[in-house]
């Protein structure tokens, strides 16, 4: 199993990766103090259906991401439960039942590819990004040890 991302990582990267998550959705209070590449943005930080669409497609385009590969219902359940969400795709693939971690959004950054067999068999470091408050590139928030 691939374990990403390779070392070193790339910090001023990573932080451009924060600050445009902060800006399109926001974190929660205590995010930072857990916060690492495993992170699951879609069950961990609760993204899903439009939220989704607030951050994946506007990513892509910042970061010159080639899409060719990514499928956005792999990762995230379409918005509300209405009278036709019986009707979901019958590929038990295309049921929002995939991680989407936060190592997926910064290596997609760095590579400007989605990588959907690498990504979904990758090791994610579970390494915390930040230990100190001083390290974050977004204010307002603290982490406690």
């Amino acid at each position: 199993m691939n374990t990403l991302p390779e070392l070193p990582i790339d910090r001023k990267l990573l932080d451009e990766v924060v600050i445009f998550y902060q800006e399109n959705l926001g974190f929660g209070k205590r995010d930072f103090e857990t916060l690492n590449f495993a992170t699951r943005i879609n069950q961990d930080l609760g993204v899903d259906g439009d939220d989704s669409n607030d951050l994946v497609p506007p990513f892509f385009q910042h970061f010159q991401v080639d899409i060719t590969e990514y499928d956005c219902l792999r990762y995230f359940h379409p918005e509300g439960f209405g009278p036709f969400f019986h009707r979901r795709p019958k590929d038990k693939e295309r049921r929002g039942s995939r991680a989407f971690t936060f190592g997926m959004l910064y290596q997609a950054a760095l590579t400007k590819k989605w990588c959907q067999a690498v990504f979904e068999s990758a090791q994610w470091r579970s390494e915390r990004l930040y230990e100190r408050t001083e390290e974050l590139p977004v204010k307002g928030f603290v982490i406690r040890r």
